[in-house]
């Protein structure tokens, strides 16, 4: 045992305390299994009686462990012994340490920092997903481990295996700022090859898919589309929102699950310009009533409408293999642009911070793009050829 230079195995019988024997991994005088580590460093006496998953030592893992921390004193000119301390490998459990992550975001969450549905599906990831990793020492969980959690979500799609890691790359990033860990571990890619790609349809085909909507929710699905707004915040505007002499509306809150949310995904005050179609259908919901009342009012509950409500109601009438989100805010884009609107000023109407993000809503549409291949055939840009001397063609 060259790399157990400091340290003793002993037996965690306190009638006995023998040292233990390595070869017969077990205690020489009592035949007992489990040991704890003793090791005196700069003037103090040290006990560990636990491995990384919080079970008591057996003489292979304190073998490993010693190992390790020996390794570590001739390696590392940081190396602090506390840090292999039980109170500190506990401490570092993933466990442990997610139920803090989580804390931090229900503080946001209370100051409205956070969306109260991306904390709701944190907690059910760590129910459903993360139990493989939890008992585990946060800095030796390596590729390997994640890589087999992935395994674990065979039959998942792709979106929400990409779903689940992200979370956990969040996670990770959070220990690194709090200097829980050095460096990130390495994370399994997903492969994106089975992944829904976003659609984007014309007005047209938004025309005729309303016209199949039930009356009580077409104009405000049709808002929506006419400013591509997320469903969240079209359901979230008040009468006070809209300035109808400017011909304007303020976005500035957004519905995240039951919870009203006082910003929007962006966290962002927008006023956008209302087309002719929006004007007449903000004319039509503001008429008669007080600046607090929402502008879109469910005739049956007299509150809000709710965003998951929209999207069923959608997916049951509309007749088109798009969701309501798609309808809205990627076909919005994608007429924009198509209508002459820079890639700048698409960015600015969707609210975006990062001009990438509006380039991923952008959907040329096949009968726009047929028209832009089919030019090529058109005679003046007809490539002349010349008869050679052998009497074959060639460029000219």
């Amino acid at each position: 045992m060259d790399l157990l230079k400091r340290g003793t195995i002993v037996c965690n019988r306190s009638d006995c305390n023998a040292k233990m024997d390595y070869n017969l991994g077990k205690c020489p005088k009592c035949d007992n299994e489990n040991c704890y580590i003793t090791l005196y460093w700069k003037g103090d006496h040290y006990k560990f009686r636990r491995d990384a998953s919080g079970q008591v030592l057996t003489v292979l893992s304190a073998i490993r462990k010693l190992s390790a921390m020996n390794e570590a004193m001739e390696t590392d000119p940081q190396f602090n012994l506390r840090a292999w301390t039980d109170e500190a490998v506990r401490e570092r459990r993933f466990e442990h340490q997610w139920d803090l992550f989580i804390r931090e975001y229900d503080e946001l969450l209370a100051e409205d920092e956070r969306s109260p549905e991306y904390v709701r599906v944190l907690r059910c990831d760590r129910r459903k997903y993360y139990a493989m990793i939890e008992g585990h020492d946060v800095t030796l969980i390596n590729l390997e481990l994640l890589s087999k959690l992935k395994q674990a979500m065979a039959g998942k799609r792709p979106k929400t295996k990409a779903n689940i890691l992200n979370a956990l790359i969040h996670f990770f990033n959070w220990l690194r700022k709090n200097g829980v860990i050095k460096a990130m571990p390495g994370f399994p890619e997903i492969d994106g090859k089975n992944m829904r790609p976003q659609r984007a349809i014309d007005t047209d085909s938004q025309i005729e898919a309303l016209e199949r909507i039930p009356q009580p929710y077409r104009d405000v699905m049709e808002f929506g589309m006419e400013l591509g707004l997320r469903p969240g915040e079209t359901c979230a505007i008040k009468v006070k929102d809209v300035d109808l002499r400017q011909g304007m509306v303020l976005i500035e809150r957004t519905w995240a699950g039951a919870k009203l949310r006082s910003t929007t995904k962006g966290g962002t005050q927008d006023w956008l310009p209302l087309s002719d179609v929006a004007y007449e259908i903000a004319q039509r919901h503001c008429a008669g009533k007080h600046p607090e009342t929402w502008l879109f009012v469910h005739p049956l509950t007299k509150g809000p409408f709710r965003r998951k409500r929209l999207g069923e109601v959608w997916n049951k009438y509309a007749g088109i293999p798009v969701k309501h989100y798609e309808a809205c805010r990627h076909s919005f884009c994608t007429q924009i642009v198509e209508s002459g609107a820079s890639m700048n000023e698409a960015k600015l109407l969707m609210r975006h911070k990062d001009p990438r993000t509006t380039e991923k809503y952008f959907h040329g549409r096949a009968e726009r793009l047929r028209m832009f291949v089919n030019k090529r055939r058109t005679p003046a840009s007809v490539i002349p050829l010349k008869r050679n001397e052998k009497g074959t063609d060639s460029e000219g």
